[in-house]
């Protein structure tokens, strides 16, 4: 077994602490991770989580609202026509954030109908950098591109626009062991 870091839980050749920068945000972000993505070697989670030191990670399929203790809080995710908008963001404290493949979020999401009655904080479609995993389309985002773009919305500021370089590099961290396409 491969020596691993006991701060990223990476292995140590694979280790993204240098690339880690962390910003306070006034919103308090609880990443709600899916015990199948706990170990998942591309994912954004735990990084997220140690960029902001106002956040939690949770690790499972099922908790109750009280479990998490959710005050004020809004769910990232994309909205349908029968939920709840956030209209005031300046009021949400709590950013609730879904991680996992979108099969496994959903499945969060049937196991847990009490997340239907919070308000849903929507991002505009964009394009993701996020290209070391697939998507179901193009638009969809990694939990720590869409965490970003949703704390712009909920707070602004330039400080944010730092997390958009820690991405960049540990994307670039996780390319150098990828094969090279010699032709």
């Amino acid at each position: 077994m491969r020596p691993l870091c006991s701060h990223c839980f990476r292995p140590v050749s694979a280790c993204y602490c240098q690339v880690v920068n962390r910003i306070a945000t006034r919103v308090e972000v609880v990443i709600w991770q899916h015990p199948s993505e706990q170990n998942h070697p591309k994912g954004t989670a735990q990084l997220l989580h140690m960029c902001l030191p106002n956040s939690r990670l949770v690790v499972g399929e099922q908790f109750s609202k009280s479990d998490l203790s959710l005050r004020d809080c809004a769910l990232l995710y994309p909205h349908s026509e029968d939920c709840k908008l956030v209209t005031q963001p300046n009021r949400v404290n709590q950013l609730l954030v879904i991680d996992g493949t979108w099969r496994k979020s959903r499945k969060i999401l049937h196991l847990n109908p009490w997340l239907l009655a919070l308000p849903r904080l929507s991002i505009h479609a964009q394009q993701g950098n996020y290209t070391i995993r697939k998507a179901e389309a193009a638009h969809q985002l990694s939990t720590f591109e869409s965490t970003t773009s949703a704390l712009n919305l909920l707070e602004g500021g330039a400080q944010l626009a730092v997390l958009d370089a820690v991405f960049a590099q540990y994307i670039a961290s996780i390319q150098k062991f990828r094969p090279t396409n010699n032709k």
